[in-house]
């Protein structure tokens, strides 16, 4: 949220809250001045023997999505932070869902992070998948949203093996887009040229691989039906975007339902970064909700949303709660305090029965975090955390189910799925005092209340049976999806994000959580209306704000003035101008107080 003011707002001007979480336990420590990651306390106490190649992975900042339920461990990839690109001095405003207020005290943007762009998401094998439009005309692609990668990628004609009859669409033809642009040898990203193309490969040990070279073409995400290519709306955030356009594909990208993959994770490559980058988006951030439906079409089955640039709060039934992403570039990477497990189940971080029985896992937060720590990757089936916690997760099974913990199918009644234990995954939260002020921690949906008296504002993250164990329709068996196996660190794969609307804000390096159906069609609806609804459960809770913080004084701004002014009469006036940031460090629900309305008042 900024403020362009005049005269000032009153407050402290040294006030920076991207670094006001207070956890003495919760460091970050840059390793290289590349940004390459960062390594939490640093003193993980890692084996020397760890050949896990996830972890191999992990460390060279690769990507680590799954196709199909079987995990992508990637060998090779060329990538590298290159060329980024300056932000657009006057960024241009796509069509939002609410006009950004104006007063006498000057001018608000960013506000309900509200300039956003809301699109289906649909259900693959095992992952799920966005609609993007791509060249002019547009041609429709299916692409995986994956956090655990960087680029974007699918067929094009002439591509050999590449699965054309699997996928949901036909390959992309260079020679029907009148925008499309091959990337010359000297506008290589990241690539080799090769016949006067830039390529790179992506390469995974379980064998599948592909690779492609560098197109720019005019690119969008949208709805699945042939008719979204001209909806206006989502025409307003096309720009000109890197991709790579396949020449070959190999094992189960060939296979996959969905035509190709766009890498989402904290870097410079991606979609929602560039769409910030050339002003389409006010925020350099995005949310991902995701749903399970038991069919699977190339028509498109719509499982969930994804918000670019903005939080969508009209289908969260709990605040929005953030965890502090500790690392500055590559995956988004959480902080893991805590394992629970919540005996007789529930769906939601709030337990059904007020004496449902907690057990607290035993663990080490060093090995737990461990390497490039746990991260959170949406295109990752399932969910692995470090092999330390097994033991003590097999005994807190045993006690509460009486059964030993596998990963073989087993069947069950839905009344047996539904008691099954819920995991509860306690999260460093990303500003304690922000959490405080929302009330009561025992009484908020999503915080740690009395299961950590030292740290009540953390966030949990339930992951129910109904999520992490995987249904097979044609089997009728379930399997649980959740492994103690990593050697070092994690990944909170899609299994456990779901029923959340998981908020990836780089801007502000913050990874948010907040309870949700996830029912795209409920938007469709016009949902604000709708009595099958009962928006946000009853609770208000008005915007979040952090203290501002002065970014640009007036004088500054006069400076900035004068340098551009040369020979003008003495009497010359200038007007200066102040600039203020604020955080939303909780965008509240939709019955409470908007942001704009909370920073007018202070």
């Amino acid at each position: 949220l900024q403020m362009y003011s005049d005269p000032p707002i009153s407050a402290e001007s040294d006030v920076n809250s991207n670094d006001s979480y207070d956890d003495t336990d919760f460091v970050v420590k840059d390793e290289k001045a590349s940004s390459e990651g960062t390594e939490l306390n640093g003193n993980s106490n890692d084996s020397n023997d760890d050949t896990d190649a996830q972890n191999k992975a992990r460390e060279n900042n690769q990507p680590a999505h799954t196709l199909n339920n079987e995990r992508k461990r990637p060998e090779i990839e060329l990538m590298s932070q290159k060329n980024e690109s300056p932000l657009t001095s006057s960024p241009q405003t796509p069509v939002t869902s609410h006009p950004h207020p104006v007063s006498k005290r000057g001018l608000i943007e960013g506000g309900l992070l509200n300039t956003y762009q809301p699109a289906p998401l649909l259900q693959g094998y095992g992952t799920h998948y966005a609609t993007v439009w791509v060249g002019t005309p547009p041609q429709r692609k299916s692409v995986i949203v994956d956090t655990g990668s960087h680029y974007t990628a699918f067929p094009c004609v002439g591509c050999n093996n590449c699965g054309e009859e699997n996928h949901t669409d036909r390959y992309f033809d260079p020679g029907l887009s009148s925008t499309f642009h091959a990337l010359r040898c000297d506008e290589c990203v990241a690539s080799r040229c090769e016949g006067g193309r830039c390529t790179f490969s992506q390469m995974y040990t379980e064998g599948s691989s592909w690779q492609a070279y560098q197109v720019k073409d005019r690119f969008y995400v949208g709805k699945n039906q042939l008719f979204g290519r001209d909806d206006p709306v989502d025409n307003s955030f096309a720009i000109p975007f890197m991709f790579g356009c396949q020449t070959s594909e190999t094992g189960l990208f060939v296979t996959q339902l969905a035509d190709g993959i766009m890498g989402m994770s904290c870097h410079e490559a991606t979609l929602p970064k560039q769409m910030y980058n050339q002003g389409k988006i006010q925020h350099n951030m995005f949310t991902m909700c995701f749903r399970r439906e038991l069919t699977v079409s190339k028509q498109g089955v719509t499982a969930g949303i994804m918000t670019l640039g903005g939080i969508d709060t009209r289908l969260h039934s709990s605040p929005m709660l953030y965890t502090k992403n500790v690392v500055k570039n590559g995956w988004f990477t959480v902080y893991v305090r805590n394992v629970f497990l919540r005996k007789d189940g529930g769906v939601s971080a709030r337990p059904d029965r007020k004496d449902a029985m907690i057990i607290r896992l035993p663990l080490e937060p060093s090995e737990i975090n461990s390497g490039k720590g746990v991260i959170v990757d949406s295109g990752t089936t399932d969910t692995y955390l470090h092999k330390s916690l097994a033991a003590g997760f097999s005994e807190a099974w045993k006690s509460a189910t009486g059964v030993s913990y596998s990963n073989t199918a087993v069947r069950l009644t839905q009344e047996q799925l539904m008691a099954l234990p819920t995991i509860l995954i306690q999260l460093g939260a990303y500003n304690s005092e922000g959490h405080a002020r929302l009330g009561d921690s025992n009484t908020i949906v999503g915080l740690a209340g009395d299961m950590d008296p030292r740290r009540p504002t953390d966030v949990i993250l339930a992951v129910p049976a109904a999520h992490y164990m995987e249904y097979s329709p044609s089997k009728d068996v379930y399997t649980s999806r959740l492994y103690f196996t990593e050697t070092r660190g994690g990944v909170i794969g899609a299994n456990a994000m779901q029923g959340h609307d998981v908020l990836f804000d780089w801007e502000n390096s913050r990874v948010g959580f907040a309870e949700s159906s996830c029912d795209y069609g409920l938007l469709q609806e016009n949902i604000d209306d709708s009595p099958e609804k009962e928006i946000d459960a009853g609770v208000v809770v008005d915007c979040e704000l952090s203290q501002p913080s002065l970014v640009t004084s007036c004088a500054q701004s006069v400076d900035d003035a004068l340098v551009k002014c040369q020979n003008v009469p003495k009497d010359t006036t200038l007007d200066g101008s102040e600039k203020w940031v604020w955080v939303v460090e909780n965008a509240g629900t939709t019955n409470g107080m908007r942001c704009e309305e909370v920073a007018m008042k202070q």
